[in-house]
């Protein structure tokens, strides 16, 4: 039997032996059988070996793949859902809000011409009262109406009418025009309306003049009412007066 000797531990060259096999900074030996011949690596199909650069194609082997669409069209055609499920919110909740306001305004209104109006007492003809019944008669519930007179300058003829029910816009226009046709049935001028500030009331005002005849007239309506104003003379602007005959003939708590 071989005697052992025992490491020498006075030293310090073996830690540092770099060139050396199986030293401490080297890598060990590769294994090997009882006969000197190297230990064969079993490998699992599909598995990835160590010396691998490519992946292995045999049958077992087995990949994640990624579905569906990419994140940037998932983004897309959400935003464009929402942006058509707010314009189906806007288009359902805006004309039912504006329905109603229309039908609180209606029921608030009120109609009744001044009594007196800058200076001149209420008086009528019977032209006015025939101006006047066939307003009414074109789908208004309540009309009243007043001629004032001044004398040396001119008059003022006013109608002012509650609709029956709240109208839509489109039938506002077919009420004003229906009422210029009346007026012109009776005598009166064909004059052009044109769109002016409609004041506190809101809802649309407009006046045309007869410059030979000097005659203006004006109307103005919202989903409520409608006022007739025919202004004759120098009275001054016809707009301001109609203005100021709508807000006193027309009252809304």
């Amino acid at each position: 039997m071989a005697k052992t000797t025992p490491p020498d531990n006075t030293g310090s060259t073996i830690l540092w032996d770099f060139g050396e096999a199986g030293t401490l900074l080297s890598p060990p030996a590769p294994a090997t059988t009882m006969f000197g011949t190297p230990v064969p690596v079993r490998t699992i199909p599909g598995q990835r070996t160590p010396d691998a650069t490519s992946e292995d194609s045999s049958p077992g082997s087995t990949h994640t793949v990624r579905s569906g669409p990419p994140a940037w069209l998932v983004t897309l055609v959400g935003g464009a859902m929402a942006l058509v499920l707010c314009a189906v919110l806007v288009a359902v909740t805006v004309p039912a809000f504006l329905d109603r306001w229309a039908q609180a305004q209606w029921r608030a209104t009120r109609i009744a011409v001044p009594d007196a109006f800058r200076g001149a007492r209420a008086t009528s003809t019977d032209q006015l009262a025939q101006l006047t019944a066939q307003v009414r008669s074109q789908g208004f519930s309540t009309a009243d109406s007043a001629l004032y007179r001044y004398a040396g300058k001119g008059q003022i003829a006013v109608v002012a009418a509650r609709s029956i029910e709240p109208r839509s816009i489109s039938e506002q226009t077919a009420a004003r025009v229906a009422a210029m046709d009346t007026l012109q049935g009776l005598g009166g001028p064909a004059v052009a309306m044109h769109r002016r500030e409609a004041g506190d009331l809101g809802g649309w005002l407009g006046c045309g003049t007869e410059t030979r005849q000097q005659v203006s007239i004006c109307m103005a309506t919202d989903a409520s009412s409608l006022v007739v104003v025919v202004v004759t003379g120098s009275l001054g602007d016809s707009t301001t007066l109609t203005r100021q005959l709508r807000e006193s003939s027309v009252q809304r708590p």
